[in-house]
């Protein structure tokens, strides 16, 4: 037999045919030759796919087909992949995520150079349907096994692991619809993850190949109940206590939004658990303590952004987002943000619990329920500012709008779509609006809701007559 090759790459495939030979091309145009692709293929696939791979096979022997005698499914192919691999490390290869040529060189440069790095990942290009980003995911073993609480921050094709520490550990991707993120909560103690900071390859992220939006729901509901089985395993915390329902989800996901007749226990029981989980860390010690902290403060950020309440500063005393690179303790950040906005009147004294900033968030949020709930009744007058994507899809769902608002008008930056029509209301310029008499001005984007803010106070217009389109879902779903 062959000397074993440093790097195994394992494509499981069921269909995607149409990406097949993209993918293995982007194996075969890697700038290291020391590798063996194995493609793991499940015996009710397309026709197709077998043609494909055994054109590839026959035409470069570094790469094998191997076809399962019964369905396995996504976990047991990548189980019995890690078996047959004969390399030193293994590279997870999904068929419509094209690596870059650097991709394996740059990871087994970083894991020769770290030996205590089990699981390495990368950062990718995300490809939707209509535009392109580079992903964020933190880099530092420290920062992102707090961070695998909230949310998948490992891209799972992107990856490349020592094959000894699955063989020696007899770890296994469970059954599970999210199989790899399953298994990085199950291993999270016993690994060390890091992820490099560059783009090695593409991800295409469509409502026609990921996951995410192909099982939907299921997808929510299974990350919901892992993140829940973390928080009892490492924090010895009952998650499962609080009205939370939507809080344990994570940022990237499309998750239902909170309902108004839950949104005061929900913002009253995420501030409780944030500031619980601090404080059982200090006992227990899994996490470091300020890379806990990092995460702690972009959960509370989410948690206000998701709610609005940080886009809705008018309509109450506003609850402060927090700076995610602060070296202090979450709890520190956020009860000095509450004295910066006069939200806590004085220092904490000895006795200070953490049912005073729950009180504190309770009423707060319960102020800005009581302002929506005014403004809901009043039928304003309103004009939408953005014709885009968010504003098509509120509209879309909510077609009957003289239940909640007047619309008088549309504005848009673009001049192409000023001086149209949309819904049979004119789309007007900025200034335009500065000669209208309305009550608020709906800001229908979420990328480009601070900008646009800005830009309309530069103009003049108070801040109490802004408010974000997306305030209107909780009449929706009241």
């Amino acid at each position: 037999m062959s000397e074993p090759p440093l790097v195994s790459a394992i494509l499981p495939i069921w269909n995607g045919a149409e990406y097949l030979e993209e993918s293995v091309n982007s194996v075969q145009a890697q700038t290291i030759g020391d590798w063996e692709l194995l493609i793991i293929g499940e015996p009710d696939g397309a026709m197709e796919i077998r043609q494909i791979a055994l054109r590839f096979a026959a035409n470069d022997s570094r790469i094998r087909w191997i076809e399962n005698e019964t369905h396995l499914g996504l976990a047991a192919s990548l189980n019995k992949g890690i078996e047959l691999a004969r390399g030193k490390y293994i590279a997870r290869i999904d068929v419509d995520d094209p690596s870059y040529p650097m991709r394996f060189e740059r990871q087994v440069q970083y894991l020769e150079e770290h030996p205590e790095i089990g699981l390495l990942g990368t950062q990718f290009k995300a490809i939707y349907s209509n535009c392109t980003e580079i992903s964020d995911y933190p880099t530092k073993p420290e920062n992102i096994k707090p961070a695998l609480l909230f949310r998948v921050c490992v891209s799972h094709p992107s990856l490349m692991l020592r094959r000894r520490l699955f063989l020696a550990n007899n770890w296994q991707y469970p059954d599970e619809i999210g199989e790899d993120y399953a298994l990085w909560i199950n291993i999270l103690d016993n690994v060390i993850f890091a992820n490099l900071d560059e783009p090695l390859l593409d991800r295409r992220l469509s409502s026609k190949t990921n996951i995410t939006f192909l099982k939907g729901n299921k997808v929510i509901d299974f990350n919901q109940r892992i993140r829940q089985n973390a928080i009892q395993k490492y924090f010895h915390i009952d998650a499962q206590k609080f009205a939370l329902n939507r809080f344990l989800y994570c940022i990237d996901l499309p998750c239902e939004h909170v309902p108004l007749t839950e949104l005061v226990d929900w913002m009253a029981d995420s501030i409780y658990l944030l500031f619980e989980m601090e404080r059982a860390n200090k006992q227990h010690r899994v996490f470091d303590d300020i890379a806990l902290a990092r995460t702690l403060r972009k959960r509370w950020n989410w948690v206000l952004d998701e709610s609005l309440v940080s886009k809705t500063s008018s309509l109450s005393p506003n609850l402060p987002n927090l700076a995610e690179k602060s070296d202090n303790l979450f709890s520190v950040d956020l009860t000095n943000a509450l004295l910066e906005n006069g939200l806590l009147t004085a220092p904490p004294t000895p006795d200070f619990s953490i049912d005073d900033i729950v009180s504190i968030v309770r009423n707060t949020t319960a102020i800005f329920v009581n302002r929506l709930i005014e403004i809901f009744q009043s039928s304003a007058v309103v004009v939408i500012f953005g014709i885009g994507y968010y504003c098509d899809k509120f509209l879309a769902d909510c077609p009957d709008t003289d239940h909640y608002f007047n619309i008088i008008g549309f504005c848009d930056n673009d001049r192409t779509k000023q001086g149209r029509t949309k819904h049979g209301r004119p789309v007007f310029a900025p200034n335009d609006i500065l000669h209208l008499n309305f009550d608020y001005i709906l800001i229908a984007t979420r990328g480009y809701y601070t900008e646009v803010h800005f830009q309309l106070i530069s103009m003049g217009i108070s801040a109490d007559k802004l408010l974000p389109l997306d305030i209107f879902r909780y009449k929706v779903m009241t």
